[in-house]
């Protein structure tokens, strides 16, 4: 048996590590990698007695589990609750565990089943946590260590490392406070008593301006906290200058006062003569002032004489430490996003002496309604019907009736609701046992003449994982493969173990997005709730059609169905045809239904049209272009296309340096690519330059714009040997620092999610050119182009998606 030791990082992955036997002697060193949880040693030696043995290379070692980990509290922790109990993650062979638990260092480590130390708390427990006797004491730090034994017949003891903690203190320091002088001298204002000017650490140094000093004696220095605190004790660094001992400015004979409000105030009993500072660098606070819990929110001190003969009185710096009465550590955090509306408020704190806590909750932080009492540090908000997408302000009273004051106002907190509630977004499948993406969605694979649908990437060849190339959101997606040729539809199902209820929160429509294939042979795609039916109502071709379209289910219109009680979910296709349809993304929103219609553009700032009818015209005769190289013209979309080869082939616009300084821009057009083309530019313009060039192109089978300083790119994969029609919409050029930009596919918007537009600032340059990049004379398009629009306005989605050749509305 070896134990392997972690001595210390060298390097991002690099670890020097030792391993010694259980025999004494013998010592092996080694120096190498940690991959995949194992130590790949590049060279092992072993040294027995000091001398060096041998060496050995290229030795695996598996990470040692013999021993306890996952100490809870961590180690090092701080602030621990002295309530709290230990627990920790068990060696792999461990049958009991042997606890040791005490204040002192040495006594946790050298202890012993034989030598106890009065330190071994527990011996061969089963259980994988100990709950200290009696309760912590503040501010005390902990040391502790868990023995792993092994069974019968050898109870070998591996003997844990030590961890440690430190408790709660008993008060704690107030940060929000303000501070008031009756005078200052120069740059040493009382704000300096509480910025932490001068400290190192809580050592404090001599310069003058880094403390406050008065113009005169009797002096005031009054503090005022955010709220009413219950005061512990206050510390004092008295005036700190190199010449104290010599002529004393500091502090003497003081009143202290507390008030509530400002107006009343309570002399503080007690008070003796402070004592003065050094004067030398490194001082620590010698004055400590208790308060003995009396509530205030106003600490006044009146300096009436100081040490020595000084005209004027200073302080260096002054703390304020307070019993902690009010809830802290929210859960959610204080401004957390995307928190379920469902959510279990929690707090990792209770006030101090809290009876119970009362919740307040709502949208208005300056009008926070009481939502419910509880005794235990959580409230669960699922009967207040939180709504998605809003953000709630919190807080929670801590309540004691039997105390002065009963009720601490504790601190506004606050999160944001999601904006949608994830059915499935398919991220949680994986290749592994019960955690298959079919496991969950139950095709036809044992039934395939009532049910033609098989989930997975491809499960002609045996691969039924989710799709990872093809994804609208995360990484991954629900490939569907359907087949009516035999069975009338093509379905999978999920069952939710739990019924979900889709009534609340303010859900209107459960939204889908799905992506088919040009290969697809027809079909209707539908969906069952429960077993209630809803077929796609837009234009079926959408399953023939590349890049991702949406389909909002208004939840309103299902009926036949309780809501309330969603047990199972169905997407499937019927209605004949055969092919795939992925599916990503399935939510519930708060949003309605807004369709696009598509109509066709408005000639409204056509700048060109080149239709490419046996010649490089524009239509509008503003900008006709020049055929350079051997160019045919072929069938096109509509009439003739131009086909350019990729190798030297484009259309100069001689004269024409492209939309300078306009306040939007929009580009169409109609592309075909061949099977062993990646694209190329469609159009272009500018010079090279920082952000003067503007380039429009397909590269590696994706849209793209571009100019020197940035772009953007599309989200899907062009299919070769097919008509597409393609566009980019700039809303704004050289006007904002980011302009609004958009790719489009066939009609649908194709910018890859995540990506933002740099400006665009195009200057005069090199002429524009169709099919090539005019600035570096490269980036030659091959395949053919077609009916190439050119605005110098942003054209709607409407009118991109007429332009696309679509009819039917679909989901915006």
């Amino acid at each position: 048996e070896y134990r392997l030791h972690v001595q210390y990082k060298a390097g991002p992955n690099t670890f020097e590590v030792s391993l010694e036997t259980l025999d004494d002697g013998i010592v092996v060193q080694a120096f190498g990698d940690i991959v995949d949880d194992s130590f790949r040693g590049g060279q092992i030696g072993v040294w027995s007695n000091s001398s060096f043995t041998g060496q050995f290379d290229n030795l695996t070692l598996v990470k040692a589990s013999g021993f306890a980990e996952a100490p809870n509290p961590a180690t090092d922790a701080s602030d621990v609750a002295r309530d709290s109990g230990l627990s920790w993650k068990p060696g792999e062979f461990a049958s009991t565990h042997d606890v040791y638990f005490g204040t002192q260092f040495d006594d946790v480590n050298d202890a012993s089943r034989a030598n106890p130390l009065d330190v071994l708390v527990s011996q061969g427990q089963s259980d994988t946590s100990f709950d200290p006797a009696g309760v912590l004491e503040f501010g005390q730090t902990y040391f502790w260590r868990v023995d792993e034994v092994n069974s019968a017949p050898d109870f070998t003891v591996f003997k844990g490392g030590i961890w440690s903690f430190t408790a709660e203190p008993l008060s704690i320091p107030i940060t929000q406070l303000t501070v008031t002088a009756s005078s200052s001298f120069g740059a040493s204002v009382p704000e300096n008593t509480i910025n932490g000017s001068g400290l190192t650490g809580d050592l404090h140094g001599t310069v003058a301006p880094d403390m406050w000093i008065s113009t005169g004696i009797p002096a005031t220095i009054e503090y005022a906290f955010d709220r009413a605190y219950k005061l512990h004790e206050m510390w004092v660094w008295n005036s700190n200058q190199t010449i104290e001992a010599f002529i004393g400015f500091g502090a003497k004979d003081v009143v202290i006062e507390h008030s509530l409000d400002g107006e009343n105030w309570t002399v503080l009993e007690g008070v003796g003569p402070l004592a003065q500072a050094p004067g030398t660098a490194g001082y620590a606070h010698n004055n400590t002032i208790g308060f003995g819990g009396v509530t205030a929110q106003h600490v006044r001190m009146t300096i009436n004489s100081v040490q020595g003969f000084a005209p004027q009185a200073s302080l260096s710096e002054v703390r304020f430490f307070s019993i902690p009465t009010s809830a802290t550590r929210p859960d959610p955090a204080t401004g957390a996003a995307d928190v379920a509306p469902g959510v279990t408020l929690s707090w990792g704190r209770d006030g101090r002496e809290a009876e119970r806590h009362e919740i307040y909750l709502g949208t208005d932080a300056d009008n926070l309604p009481l939502v419910g009492s509880v005794t235990e540090s959580s409230f669960d908000t699922l009967a207040l019907d939180l709504q998605l997408g809003q953000t709630y302000s919190w807080r929670i009273d801590e309540v004691n009736e039997a105390a002065d004051p009963s009720t601490w106002a504790g601190d506004i907190w606050s999160f944001t609701t999601v904006e949608r509630i994830v059915i499935d977004d398919m991220e949680a499948y994986a290749d592994r046992e019960f955690a298959e993406i079919w496991a969950t969605w139950i095709d036809g694979f044992e039934d395939p003449t009532n049910n033609g649908a098989l989930v997975g990437a491809n499960p002609a060849l045996g691969d039924f994982s989710p799709e990872k190339g093809i994804v609208h959101g995360g990484g991954q997606s629900l490939p569907l493969h359907y087949d009516n040729s035999a069975a009338a539809q093509s379905e999978a199902t999920r069952t939710f173990d739990t019924p979900m209820d889709w009534t609340r929160h303010g859900v209107q429509a459960l939204v889908l997005y799905f992506q088919g294939s040009p290969s697809n042979t027809g079909g209707n795609l539908y969906v069952n709730i429960n077993d209630t039916k809803i077929t796609y109502p837009s234009d079926p071709e959408n399953l023939q059609r590349l890049g991702w379209s949406k389909w909002v289910i208004p939840l309103a219109e299902v009926s036949g169905t309780d809501l309330s009680q969603v047990r199972s979910l169905t997407i499937g296709v019927d209605s004949g045809g055969t092919g795939v349809v992925y599916i990503d993304d399935i939510v519930l929103t708060d949003e309605a239904r807004v369709l696009t219609t598509p109509v066709t553009p408005a000639a409204d700032n056509l700048i060109s049209h080149w239709a490419f009818e046996g010649d490089a015209a524009d239509g509008t005769g503003t900008n006709s272009g020049t055929l350079m190289g051997n160019i045919p013209f072929v069938a096109g979309k509509v009439g003739q296309a131009i086909e350019l080869d990729g190798a030297g082939d484009f259309v100069a616009l001689t004269g024409y340096k492209g939309l300078l300084g306009a306040p939007a821009i929009t580009v169409t057009a109609w592309v075909n690519l061949p099977l062993d083309s990646s694209g190329g530019a469609i159009l272009g313009w500018g010079p090279a330059g920082t952000g003067t060039r503007f380039g429009f192109r397909v590269s590696a089978g994706r849209l793209r714009i571009e100019h020197h300083a940035g772009n953007l790119q599309g989200d899907t994969g062009l299919v070769t040997g097919a008509w597409h029609h393609v566009a980019v919409v700039i809303q704004a050029n050289s006007t904002i620092s980011h302009p609004e930009v958009a790719l489009y596919l066939d009609g649908i918007d194709d910018t890859r999610p995540g990506q933002s537009a740099n400006p665009f600032a195009l200057t005069a340059g090199e002429d524009a050119r169709i099919g090539s990049r005019p600035s570096n004379d490269d980036r030659f398009f091959a395949g053919s182009i077609d009916e190439l629009y050119l605005y110098d306005r942003a054209l709607s989605p409407e009118e991109i998606a007429g332009a696309a050749g679509r009819t039917e509305p679909f989901d915006q």
